[in-house]
Parts: structure tokens; C-alpha cells; sequence
């Protein structure tokens, strides 16, 4: 495993001087997204606009009424259960149950809409926003106050920064991910990858915040994202979709052959919300080693991140004004300062999170903008970067699990760090973090 090394170690300081002066001089500066609509893109992943065998599932891709390049069902036949019924030949989800065992037929009535908490509960400057639940993730959209919370077998959702949440009760109890679109009635709920010793492959989604569930024939999307106008999401073996019309039809971006390294499943795709040409696909092997790859030109090519270390376990890339980051339980939070070239650990204020030379109690890394540091999370404490290194903060009080930003460019109100816990979901205001002490 590669280790900080001694000079490094006397200059993290510095490193930290040049980050901050870095991220606050970008944060002045405007990054123009690249107007890109992948799931739009008539041609392939090589951008030639024909297939190439090679790379592409042995299944013929027909054509939906919109002229985009679609492919059947990619669901491996040895994992479907005898009985289950010869598969739909069109890219629409069929109207019956899928084969996964966990289908349930959609609710007649619509869930109930409910407040928050009438009297807001408070901790350590943390604000519960959500209804008490068991959540193991929280995703916000850029653009958009629609938050979409996910714990064992439903969620939470709401399309207003949390003031008023429904309950999501969506088929199955165990689900990778949970993604909104900036409207807040289209939710996709993903599959579980096989890396991750789960059973339910078959994924939902719901265009009326979630009173109805349809299955999606996309057998395994592991993951989504909404980015622009489409979710993206990755099906093992087969490679990076993109969809506009949540996830009925899609549009292959990148095989996988190119997004992530053989015998290894996607776990998680990352987008730069400043450039939506660029993002970053994890992926996760046997005995846990992960794997980073970003791609600058919207899936047609990637590299490698951070290969000269061992990152293992729970791995997140976030995009920062400098460039991208990292953070592993491998090996703590790797920096770099010259877009991916070359990286430096960083773990200075993180030390009583190390156990046998691996960050275990790391749990989970965002980049608010408006603040211009990144943020780590443990479990009970929430760490913000300066330039001396990690300071740690108190946390809400209940177990993190999750973290993520509500941005304040949406509508000039405030920018929040939110917290999925198993007790609901929390926020603080970003320009608080660091003031309070654990």
C-alpha cells in the first residue's frame, strides 16, 4: 500500500494553503457547463454513429421512435428464475410483474404528503428536516431543490428543500440508490450490483413521485445519476447509458470494457455539475479493491485515477475547482492539484479514524460550492478542510450514513449539507461548517 510520504508530510500545510487559495479563486470564477444531452446523441460510444461489435451486447439494438440507438433487455438469462416470462422485445418496461421476485403491484392510492417535524428538532446546530427514517442515502439534484432519500424497502422524497416529504414505498427492501429529477415526480430506485452480495437486480421507476412504481427492463442499472436532462446510470457487462425518459429507453455512452476494469462491477458515477462532459465511474472487485476511471469527453474515452494506490473498500471522486479528489478507506483522501496527474495524501486531522493502516470510519465525501472546501464524514463527525488539514465538527447525533449539498445557485437561498441517518435526514448551512466543536 502507498504510504504519505516523510517531505509530504512537512509540506501538507503548504498543500493546504495552495487548496484553499485554489478553490476560493475558482469559486470567483465561472465554469460554463458544456451543453451535452447524452442521452440525445444518435451515435455510439466512439462517436462514429455505428455500433461497434466489439464492444457492444451480443443482442440487436432496435431503434425507438425517437431514432436513439436502444438495446434489449441486458439481464443475464442464468440469473432469471425458470418461470419467468419470455422477455418484452421493445425497450418499454412490460405491464405485468418482471421476473425479479421482489415485484409488487403499484399502490392504488397515492402516498400521503406530510410536513416536516411541527417543531423542528435541533442538535449541535443540525436541523432535522425529514420525517423520523432509517436512511442509508440521500441524493439532491443540481438546479433543483428535489431531494430523494433511500433506507431498506422505501424512501423519502420532496420537491420543495424539505419542507413538506412524502414516503416512498417502493417494490423490494434493498436498493443501491434512489435518484430524482429536478421536477420531483420522476424517481428511478436502482438495482444492487452483484459485487455487493445483493439479489435484487431489477430496478422501478415512478413518474408521479412515487404513487405508482412500473419495472424498468434494464435489468441491473447498478446506479444513476441525473445530469442535464437524463439519468445515467451503468449495467454490468454491458457498459454506461444515458436516459431522458426515465430509463424506458436509453442510449449507450461507454462499453464497458472502457469504464471499468474487467471482473470489476460499477458502483457509482460521479458528475462534475460545472461540465457535464466529464464524470467518474467506481468500481468495486473481489475482496473489495476499487477502481476510479473519469472520462473528459462524455464516456468516449477514460483514464485511470490514482493508480499507484491501493484504493479498497468505500471510494468516492468528487470534482472541485483544482480538479478531482478522492476519497478511499484504503488509503484516506487523496489530492491532486494538476487535474489528475499527480496525487498527495491528505489526511492530516483524520488520524483517529485509521485502523490497520485503513480509514474504515471514512463514510462518505461532498464538495459544497459556495464554501470552495470539501467536506468528509465519519459515521458521528463531519470533517471541513482548511489549510492546516481536517477539522472535525459534531455531527447531528445519529449515525451518517450519507451526505449531500442542496446548492444555494438554485434560487439565492442557502446552501445545505445534508445527512441521511437512521433518524431522517439533517441539514446545517455550509457557511456554519466548522464553528462547532464534536
Amino acid at each position: 500500500m502507498v504510504t504519505t510520504s516523510p517531505i509530504f508530510g512537512r509540506l501538507s500545510i503548504l498543500f493546504g494553503v495552495l487548496l484553499a487559495l485554489a478553490l476560493l479563486a475558482s469559486a470567483c470564477g465561472s465554469n460554463g457547463a458544456v451543453d451535452v444531452t447524452p442521452a440525445k446523441l444518435d451515435e455510439d460510444a466512439t462517436g462514429t454513429g455505428s455500433p461497434n461489435t466489439a464492444d457492444q451486447p451480443a443482442e440487436s439494438e432496435p431503434s425507438d421512435t425517437n431514432g436513439h440507438s436502444t438495446e434489449s433487455d441486458p439481464g443475464d438469462a442464468e440469473e432469471q428464475p425458470a418461470t419467468s416470462e419470455p422477455s418484452d422485445t421493445s425497450d418499454r418496461a412490460p405491464e405485468g410483474d418482471p421476473s425479479d421476485a421482489d415485484t409488487q403491484e403499484p399502490s392504488s392510492e397515492p402516498p400521503e404528503t406530510q410536513p416536516g417535524p411541527s417543531t423542528p428538532t435541533t442538535s449541535n446546530g443540525w436541523t432535522r428536516l425529514s420525517p423520523a427514517a432509517d436512511l442509508l442515502y440521500v441524493q439532491t439534484v443540481p438546479g433543483s431543490r428535489a431531494i430523494v432519500a433511500g433506507g431498506p424497502g422505501e424512501g423519502l422524497l420532496s420537491s420543495d428543500g424539505g419542507v413538506t416529504w412524502t414516503r416512498l414505498d417502493w417494490p423490494g427492501e434493498v436498493r443501491s440508490a434512489a435518484h430524482v429529477d429536478p421536477s420531483g415526480q420522476v424517481v428511478v430506485v436502482a438495482g444492487s450490483s452483484s459485487q455487493l452480495g445483493l439479489d435484487e437486480k431489477a430496478a422501478f421507476r415512478s413518474e408521479d413521485a412515487g404513487a405508482t412504481w412500473d419495472p424498468v427492463l434494464i435489468d441491473t442499472p447498478v446506479l444513476g445519476w441525473f445530469v442535464l436532462d437524463s439519468f445515467l446510470h451503468a449495467v454490468p457487462g454491458h457498459g454506461v447509458f444515458a436516459s431522458n425518459d426515465a430509463l424506458e429507453t436509453r442510449t449507450l455512452l461507454s462499453p464497458a470494457s472502457i469504464a471499468w476494469a474487467e471482473k470489476f462491477d460499477p458502483v457509482l458515477i460521479t458528475t462534475n455539475p460545472d461540465n457535464l462532459a466529464v464524470f467518474a465511474v467506481t468500481s468495486i472487485g473481489l475482496g473489495g479493491s476499487a477502481s476510479v476511471r473519469m472520462t473528459r469527453d462524455s464516456g468516449t474515452s477514460f483514464v485511470q485515477l490514482a493508480p499507484e494506490f491501493d484504493l479498497w473498500g468505500v471510494t468516492i471522486p468528487i470534482f472541485t475547482g483544482i480538479g478531482p479528489l478522492i476519497m478511499s478507506q484504503g488509503v484516506g483522501v487523496l489530492f491532486s492539484f494538476d487535474q489528475g496527474q499527480s496525487w498527495f495524501v491528505q489526511n492530516q486531522g483524520l488520524e483517529q479514524l485509521r485502523s490497520l493502516s485503513l480509514y474504515l470510519g471514512l463514510v462518505d465525501f461532498v464538495f459544497p460550492p459556495q464554501r470552495s472546501l470539501p467536506v468528509v464524514a465519519s459515521q458521528e463527525s463531519i470533517f471541513t478542510f482548511n489549510p492546516g488539514g481536517w477539522q472535525e465538527m459534531a455531527g447531528p447525533g445519529p449515525e451518517i450514513r450519507a451526505l449531500a449539498v442542496v446548492r444555494a445557485d438554485i434560487d439565492g437561498g442557502e446552501e445545505l449539507l445534508l445527512t441521511a441517518t437512521d433518524e431522517g435526514v439533517w441539514s446545517i448551512p455550509t457557511a456554519a461548517l466548522g464553528r462547532n466543536e464534536p
